[in-house]
């Protein structure tokens, strides 16, 4: 989560940054920000709904009527360490004009409860927008109602509710349609209508149970009652208090109303929110999980210990649910229940990486070479993923986290055999290639279903993809590192229990007999300056190949 109020996505809608601009004017008037980040939580700028209207006509100041375009944001707001949203600012935007508006979770019974369609904002319109922000950033679709005046339940049924999200509807008219469904033992539905068509997928014994849709026109949020009465809903007794207890708010408040004006917010944030997530909730996605995968108990435990793993696998399989995405799924629970390492790095994407998906098939997150790199050079040449690393990412990513955990033991392991200095296109070079690939081929996984494939095989297509866009300047150096990787593994094709200094002590026999190979003669001054995409300008300072047109590669007893 963002720890800076301000801090919007690199791509951010113009919309946002006029949002976010008009909540630092205002926040120099009162310092408002801190205090709302800290009771409201911190906003999730790039979950935010957008929805932009046709042109108004407004009166200027000349008295010309203009045509300006009208767009109305939705911002989630979310607490630190918590998994739904406690609040959203609405803002409208005509022109340069921002008007900013704050609804708080624990606010909604201030409003009078009754349709979502209504003319005013209503409780019940709140509630729906916040089942609809919770569903889009965490993937809720199952709440259970705290105040049955909601939706009229109680005139209805006198048990308590759970109420539901039909995605497929928001997806398609950016309208939230919910279901209010009594839940026990056998769900039973409510005033079955065909209006949506969701509540046979979550187990209602009739047809459907929708709730009223929200206000017919998702391009227009409707102003705020006149006057603030509370309807008796979960916070007490009938008042003109937010949330219908006893309070009015912090410091710098402003009015009973949304409007965030001049520095000063709503008053209130006392009363209790209309909804919670329902306990199946996660657990729908885990039994989705469960059932594909044929999940064992133990299985299931760590995808509860990893819950932020539970969401991004659910999508990734539902993008393709083929046996190869299965099985790499499979790879990634065990992995994350044997290795401290895996969870320290799933949570580093989890972090910074895109919140919807899994970290390999993160591709932006990957083209970072801090986040990802296999590089196991000298130079910054080759940091970043080839785009047949990436690939072979995709397919292998356990497996490619056992050659990335590989890297520093191999420079390692070369500085203790070798000796310090040197290491590019020498005897050095050659060691620490060998013995990469060499150990590789020990820790890397064989995958065995569905179609079965040896680690040395998976550590070559690595291997060879790695070398896949040198450029023609550096062709001798590439073939020298394949060569020497293919010695590496070809000697550990059968090594499981050997430890790494007999590997390494292994290797280093046969660079002194000669079974390696390196470039000869190497001149680190006179050769050509590294230029990868051979445009005549020098990419690297510092990477001088020493290859010169004399060079070949030469056996390492020589």
């Amino acid at each position: 989560m963002r720890t800076d109020f301000f801090d919007l996505p690199e791509n951010a809608h113009p919309a946002l940054r006029k949002i976010a601009a008009e909540f630092g004017r205002q926040n120099k008037l009162t310092g408002f920000v801190k205090g709302m980040v800290k009771n409201e939580g911190m906003p999730v700028w790039e979950k935010s709904q957008i929805n932009e209207s046709n042109a108004l006509n407004t009166l200027g100041r000349d008295g010309e009527e203009n045509e300006e375009a009208v767009v109305e944001v939705f911002t989630p707001l979310v607490l630190d360490g918590e998994h739904i949203v406690n609040a959203f600012f609405f803002s409208r935007i005509i022109g340069d004009s921002v008007a900013l508006h704050l609804y708080r979770a624990n606010d909604f019974d201030k409003y009078p409860y009754g349709k979502t369609d209504s003319s005013i904002v209503t409780a019940e319109l709140i509630t729906v927008k916040l089942l609809g922000l919770n569903e889009d950033i965490f993937g809720h679709r199952k709440f259970q109602l705290k105040d049955s005046n909601l939706f009229n339940v109680q005139n209805q049924h006198s048990s308590v509710s759970t109420i539901e999200i039909d995605t497929s509807v928001v997806r398609r008219t950016m309208v939230e349609c919910g279901f209010v469904c009594q839940y026990n033992f056998t769900p039973e539905c409510i005033s079955p209508t065909n209006l949506c068509t969701f509540c046979e997928l979550v187990g209602c014994a009739t047809e459907y149970c929708p709730i009223t849709p929200p206000y017919s026109n998702p391009y227009s949020w409707p102003p705020d009652p006149p006057v603030y009465t509370s309807s008796g809903g979960s916070g007490g007794s009938p008042s003109n208090t937010p949330g219908g207890g006893n309070c009015t708010g912090n410091n710098e408040c402003g009015t009973l109303g949304s409007t965030i004006t001049e520095g000063r917010i709503p008053c209130g944030g006392c009363g209790e929110p209309p909804i919670v997530v329902f306990p199946p909730d996660v657990p729908d996605f885990l039994t989705y999980l469960e059932e594909v995968l044929s999940l064992t108990t133990s299985q299931i435990n760590t995808l509860t210990q990893n819950s932020s793993q539970i969401r991004r696998l659910f999508n990734y399989l539902e993008n393709g649910s083929t046996e190869q995405r299965k099985e790499i799924a499979r790879e990634h629970i065990n992995q994350l229940a044997n290795s401290q390492s895996y969870q320290s790095f799933v949570n580093g994407h989890n972090s910074s990486g895109d919140e919807d998906l899994v970290w390999w098939e993160d591709d932006n997150w990957l083209d970072d070479p801090y986040n990802f790199s296999l590089d196991i050079d000298n130079s910054n040449q080759y940091d970043k993923l080839t785009d047949d690393e990436k690939t072979l990412v995709k397919i292998y990513p356990v497996q490619a986290i056992h050659i990335k955990e590989n890297i520093q033991p191999a420079f390692n392991m070369t500085e203790s055999k070798m000796g310090s200095g040197g290491g590019l296109n020498d005897k050095k070079d050659a060691f620490r290639h060998a013995f990469f690939q060499a150990i590789n081929t020990k820790d890397v996984p064989a995958r065995l279903y569905p179609i079965a494939i040896s680690a040395s095989s998976i550590v070559t297509l690595f291997a060879t993809a790695h070398e896949s866009e040198v450029p023609a300047v550096l062709q001798l150096e590439k073939q020298m590192d394949l060569f020497n990787n293919s010695v590496g593994i070809d000697y550990c094709s059968n090594c499981w229990l050997t430890s790494d200094n007999s590997i390494a002590d292994a290797i280093l026999i046969r660079l002194n007999n000669g079974e390696l190979r390196y470039i000869k003669p190497l001149n680190f001054v006179a050769s050509p300056y590294y230029d990868g995409n051979n445009d005549g300008i020098q990419d690297c300072p510092t990477c001088l190949n020493g290859i010169l047109s004399s060079s070949v590669l030469t056996p390492t007893n020589q």
